[in-house]
């Protein structure tokens, strides 16, 4: 099936560029595997993330370039708190004509299925390059020349060194992974029942090939969410949002919040570290009452 394109790319430009926060997203995520027309090009600057192309995992860090092109599946498993990278994307028509260095397909050069460590100049290098291409959406001749030389300058890096190979993940746990992020609150029986395995042959392999629990990964999403949505200013009223991001009680969420973190909800916010003051008394989703809370103002 041809990967459907898109649809990002102003209709004046050739492709687009942008800073990329785990936090604040400049687009939707996506949560399963997926591909499209675009040729697509990341560079790590901060933070990192584990990438999923065609069923083998790459981990990404500061540095790191990777390529993706229209053939492959890939969806991003997981990312810290702090990743950032930036994301290039161009239409093949356009680099076949100005920046012929860069195949088509993957399948022609096997370089370019592997991420690759940049040295920090050069790191430097295409990430003033990028930020340049952001200011300069307005002019769509000087952007195309920008973009043209990005990725002829990052083809050239890639094929100066063999990358690294990936490792491969269980299809179960690839779907795993996918109804996690549409749905953390996913009981083990249930999402075990789904890939077609055991809870307890599910529970072994997520720890062996993800890192860490499915409870954990749970936590892990959860926490994303209620990041986003402070990240976004639409955090106001902290019990409200901890359930908007899947949490059963406020009192989850804070403890959760400390050992990822280090910080309460009120520190995160720019407030004391402390329970808000004025509590009200906040409820579950049952309607109980049970830890204090209240309405904090956006900082």
């Amino acid at each position: 099936m041809a990967a459907a394109a898109l649809n990002l790319i102003p209709e004046a430009l050739s492709g687009l560029c942008w800073l990329s926060h785990a936090a604040r997203p400049r687009f939707p995520r996506r949560s399963s595997p997926h591909h499209h027309a675009e040729i697509e090009a990341n560079v790590v600057e901060t933070g990192s993330c584990r990438y999923l192309i065609d069923g083998q995992e790459q981990t990404l860090s500061r540095g790191d370039l990777c390529w993706l092109f229209p053939s492959q599946q890939h969806v991003i498993i997981d990312a810290s708190a702090d990743m950032s990278l930036w994301v290039l994307i161009v239409r093949p028509e356009f680099l076949a004509c100005r920046a012929p260095s860069v195949p088509a397909d993957v399948a022609e050069k096997s370089q370019f299925t592997r991420p690759h460590r940049l040295r920090e100049s050069d790191r430097l290098h295409l990430g003033g390059v990028a930020a340049a291409l952001v200011a300069s959406e307005g002019a769509p001749e000087h952007h195309a020349d920008g973009l043209a030389w990005w990725f002829e300058q990052a083809a050239r890096l890639t094929e100066a060194q063999s990358g690294r190979a990936g490792r491969a993940l269980h299809p179960a746990i690839v779907k795993a992974l996918s109804l996690l992020e549409g749905d953390p609150s996913m009981p083990l029986p249930e999402l075990a029942d789904v890939v077609h395995l055991s809870a307890s042959r599910l529970s072994h392999l997520f720890v062996d090939q993800v890192g860490r629990t499915v409870s954990a990964q749970r936590n892990h999403l959860k926490l994303r969410r209620f990041q986003e949505s402070l990240s976004a200013g639409d955090c106001r009223n902290l019990t409200q949002a901890a359930f908007d991001a899947g949490f059963g009680s406020y009192a989850q969420f804070a403890r959760v919040l400390r050992a990822s973190t280090g910080v309460t909800p009120r520190a995160l916010l720019g407030g004391p570290a402390a329970q808000p003051q004025h509590a009200a008394q906040p409820q579950t989703r049952t309607g109980q009452r049970h830890a204090q809370s209240g309405t904090v103002p956006r900082p």
